[in-house]
């Protein structure tokens, strides 16, 4: 049930995003790679996970190797100044160069944003 959740959230979330991070001609071409992360995903595990099992000599192993990229992503995503919404439906005044969300400011490591 966890899954289903998680991943009915991504979905807008991840469509909404893309939406504001490339401009209409590029558009459908990013959201393309985006949506192949899933299939390229379950045939790169197909092909992976067995050796790891074998390698690590533990069923967990791929479970951790997995979750490495995922919180590289995390501090990176700290760090990141978020995307400019608003852009596609035309708002560019909403835009502000360093906006940060009051959790991020509250963070030890988040950049300044001045």
């Amino acid at each position: 049930m966890g899954v289903g959740v998680g991943e009915a959230s991504y979905a807008p979330a991840a469509n909404s995003l893309i939406g504001d991070l490339f401009p209409a001609h590029k558009r459908a071409r990013a959201m393309g790679i985006f949506m192949l992360g899933l299939p390229l995903g379950l045939l790169l595990a197909f092909f992976t996970v067995g050796a790891m099992v074998e390698a690590f000599d533990s069923w967990r192993a791929p479970f951790y190797i997995a979750a490495v990229p995922g919180l590289l992503l995390a501090v990176f995503r700290l760090h990141d100044q978020g995307a400019c919404t608003g852009r596609r439906r035309g708002r560019e005044d909403q835009c502000r160069a360093g906006r940060q969300s009051r959790w991020a400011r509250s963070l030890p490591c988040a950049p300044s944003g001045g």
